[in-house]
Formats: C-alpha cells, structure tokens, sequence
C-alpha cells in the first residue's frame, strides 16, 4: 500500500470507519499470537507499543489509567479517545462501544502484562481474518472472497436488542463432541493460568496463560466419566483462589470439519448456562478459544453472521 493511501486508511480506522482498502489485501493490525491468543500491539508516536489484549467473548474495551495518565487523559476521566498512532502500526476504534472510547480503569483490572483490553464490541459489525498459520490478525472491508473460497462456513447466532440492535456482539455457534452438538460462545481470548501442576506439561511457567477452550461442569464430569483415557490435569488452571482441573478431549468438529486433541478447562456450569447466556441468543454451555481455534485460519464476518474456517495444516 503507498505511504498517502496508508496515511488516509489509519486516519479513518482511527475514527471508527472502515475504509475501502481492498477486500483481498485487507488492513493487517499489528499483533503477536501469544499461546494461540492474539495480543493487539499499536505504535505510539513517540515510538512506544502498547499491548492491547484482545478477547471476542469480553465486555468492554478499555485501558489502564496508569497508561491513559501517560497518554495525557485528565486523570479523572471515565474513557479517552484512541491516541495517535505510527502510520502503517495502528489499530480502529470501534463507535459501537463509548463512542469508539477505552474505558479507562483502575490497574489492578487487567494483568500487568497488557495495558489494554479489546472486546466484542471491538470486534463487533466488522470482517475479520484471524490467521494462525502465519499469526496475522487483518481487518477486511468486505469479504475477501478469494480468502474464503476454499474454506468452510457456519452460520453464528447473536443477542438482539428490543431496538432490533446487537447487545454484547457475542459469536454463538454449533460444536460437535464425542457425538453431541453444543452451543459455544466464539471466544478468542478464552484463557487458562496455569498452575505448578500444569505448567510443565505445557513447558510454560505457573502463572502463565495459555489459549484455552471451556465447557460447563455437567458436560466436562460425562466426559471424564465415559472416557478415563483421555488425559486429564487435576488443578490445573487457577482462577482466583480456586484451581480447576483440564481435559483433553479427542476430536471437536466445527462446521463438518475435526481437529483434536483440544484442550478444555472446567467452569461452573452457571458461568455459561445462566451468566453467559444472558448475553446470547441461545444457551450456551462453554466456548471454545484458542487451544482449539489454532488448528484453523478463520475469517468471521460479523455483519453476515457467518464464519468460515479451513484447517491449518
């Protein structure tokens, strides 16, 4: 892309348009694939990158206050506009959520590892192709037509508002496992902290994250009771002051198409079933994240509804 036409595509992303670059070439966003999660890395003017996570099934896009003090935001403020960012570094705000704002918020909110977060509804009424094989996030403004038409697609279900709008922009669709179809959330930033016991069979340290997929408690209890072979980490993912156990299950199937073995982490079944729920269109029952999503490149088309997928390999 030449350096003007670049110029005039970060200026409008940075107001929350999305400019027409060319539904093949696409806008890649500067990011780094972390444990088959996607961590967000625009670069500020003075040179400085910040780390934005970035999660399809999150609440809300936001950023420290430490870093918004270091950007210059009154230090009262609730959110502050996207800062300025290197031409060809830089990453869209999205009007769907405090007008293209982060929510600014207290430090200890997010991990000392990202100054950011980025949520559905930054993701939210956009076309987006998600690469594991290369580790390439890209922004596209139409279907890339000759990106999908070797994959596969699936239809994805969202919430719907009294006002015939989309609520939290959360991503439903079908799995099938171990025989049995289950509603999932779509969830990129699905993660689990790994323990003492867990970490060296990941080759990771305790207090790491790894991409992650989630199921509720009364399905992940029948798989560990009909298939004792499947391996399976007792304490395995701390969250809070509790330490979940993990399994690995054998096959997941998504839109006709199987990859395995993938690894789940347990959740109370009313972390999905009644809290997660709330936000979607149908119940759902876990989500499935990166320790599933990495066998495949992926190009999910919010608008459409639709996500289409090929395997990695």
């Amino acid at each position: 892309m030449r350096a003007i036409h670049r110029l005039v595509v970060t200026q409008l992303l940075l107001v929350g348009m999305v400019p027409s670059f060319g539904a093949e070439e696409g806008y890649p966003i500067p990011s780094v694939f972390e444990n088959n999660r996607v961590i967000v890395t625009p670069t500020l003017l003075n040179g400085d990158s910040l780390r934005f996570y970035t999660d399809t099934g999150g609440g809300f896009n936001a950023i420290k206050r430490s870093v918004a003090d270091k950007l210059g935001a009154a230090a009262a403020s609730e959110a502050i506009e996207l800062p300025d960012f290197v031409d060809g570094s830089s990453i869209p705000a999205n009007p769907i959520f405090r007008n293209g704002q982060l929510q600014v918020v207290e430090d200890d909110v997010l991990s000392q590892n990202y100054d950011g977060f980025l949520g559905g509804r930054w993701f939210g009424d956009r076309i987006w192709e998600f690469d594991y094989e290369k580790k390439r996030l890209v922004l596209h403004d139409k279907v890339p037509i000759p990106v999908i038409e070797p994959m596969t697609g699936l239809s994805l279900g969202f919430q719907v508002g009294e006002n015939g709008l989309r609520t939290m922009h959360f991503p439903r669709m079908p799995v099938v496992i171990d025989g049995k179809e289950i509603q999932v959330l779509f969830d990129t930033g699905a993660t689990a902290t790994l323990t003492e016991s867990s970490a060296d069979y990941f080759d990771l340290g305790a207090g790491d994250g790894i991409g992650i997929s989630f199921m509720c408690q009364e399905v992940f209890d029948q798989w560990r009771s009909d298939h004792p072979d499947w391996p399976y980490l007792e304490r395995a993912d701390e969250v809070g002051r509790r330490k979940l156990p993990m399994i690995q299950v054998a096959e997941v199937e998504i839109g006709g198409l199987s990859s395995g073995p993938v690894w789940f982490a347990k959740r109370p079944n009313s972390a999905f079933k009644r809290y997660m729920t709330q936000f979607m269109d149908k119940e759902v029952c876990g989500a499935i994240g990166g320790s599933a999503l990495k066998s495949y490149n992926l190009v999910i088309d919010y608008p459409g509804a639709r996500l289409w997928l090929s395997p990695t390999d």
